[in-house]
């Protein structure tokens, strides 16, 4: 990485294509691709688990512990931590809901009683 900066490369981009027209390639757009995205950023610029622990503010045991299970354990401000720490940046994002298909939560154990009973009829 330390060449690829002094050869003037001001971004690197992860799983993605090496050839495009594009101005950033989005071929990791998927946001189930973000573990390996941090994993892979962090071995790239060379940082230990303990230097990334530092720049989050997360113990290295926490850090590793992450990436053993490809932060499927780590919170939503961890893992923007994580993503702070490695200077990660989203370029574009969207989320798309299905409005027609979601169902309220029930939000009470007498609600959720009475769902299940409606259910099983």
């Amino acid at each position: 990485m330390t060449q690829l900066k002094s050869a003037g490369c001001r971004s690197i981009y992860i799983n993605s294509s090496f050839v495009t027209s594009k101005s950033y390639p989005n071929d990791f757009s998927d946001i189930d691709y973000l573990a390996e995205i941090c994993i892979k950023v962090r071995i790239a610029a060379k940082l230990s688990c303990e230097e990334l622990g530092e720049l989050s503010g997360i113990s290295a045991e926490k850090i590793r512990e992450y990436e053993e299970k490809d932060y499927e354990n780590a919170s939503f401000l961890d893992v923007k931590a994580v993503i702070d720490a490695l200077n990660i940046k989203v370029k574009t994002g969207e989320f798309l809901v299905a409005l027609d298909t979601l169902r309220r939560t029930p939000i009470t154990k007498e609600e959720l009683l009475q769902t299940k009973s409606t259910e099983l009829r």
